[in-house]
């Protein structure tokens, strides 16, 4: 069995959304920056709304009437896709404060806008 990191079935999941809208905001949140900010919690949601969008575009079961529950099912996305960031960078940000206090603890948290 191959393993194929993205399909359209797995991009209409919520996981695979909030998988691929992470992914695409780690390439595109810095170069943006430079032209406009904009909040890295509506990039997320606005990237996994298209990406179920046009997920289920091509699996050729997008219905207007399902819209309401994609932006719905985009807000899961975003928030699973943040609490994802967060909780590895407040991990890698604990690591480091430990690093620096030789262990002694102190806790950094690193905030998202």
């Amino acid at each position: 069995m191959d393993v194929v990191p993205y399909t359209w079935d797995k991009l209409v999941t919520v996981g695979g959304a909030a998988a691929a809208a992470m992914l695409i905001t780690q390439a595109v949140k810095e170069p943006l920056d430079r032209i406009i900010k904009i909040p890295t919690r509506w990039l997320v949601f606005f990237l996994s709304f298209v990406i179920l969008v046009i997920a289920h575009v091509f699996m050729g079961d997008f219905a207007w009437g399902n819209v309401p529950l994609l932006v719905l099912n985009a807000l899961l996305a975003m928030f699973t896709a943040m609490g994802g960031y967060e909780a590895t960078f407040l991990a890698a940000d604990q690591a480091k404060a430990a690093q620096q206090t030789g262990g002694q603890g102190g806790t950094k948290t690193r905030t998202i806008n």
